[in-house]
């Protein structure tokens, strides 16, 4: 059984594969998603990995989630509709 933290990490996997597709650079997605703060930056890179004092990733809010999908020309739920049928191709 899939988990809301599974879908949350699929999402982070499919938007940096868009971002990569895209042509943009991570620097400039993370400052167009979170604003131009050096944080920005550092903010993407733990939730791509686990850098954070805990070892996991940082979480996502549904609200990043919707500018990130903004940033990158999509829907929020065409993202979601994506994931969940990644999700479902997993099993």
């Amino acid at each position: 059984m899939k988990t809301g933290l599974d879908f949350e990490r699929k999402f982070i996997e499919v938007i940096t594969e868009m971002v990569i597709l895209s042509g943009m650079n991570h620097t400039d997605f993370a400052k167009k998603t979170f604003g131009e703060t050096d944080g920005s930056v550092v903010k993407w890179r733990r939730m791509r990995n686990a850098f954070s004092a805990t070892g996991r990733p940082q979480r996502l809010t549904v609200g990043e989630a919707w500018r990130m999908a903004e940033v990158l020309g999509k829907t929020y739920p065409e993202l979601c509709f994506t994931v969940e049928q990644r999700l479902k191709a997993e099993k």
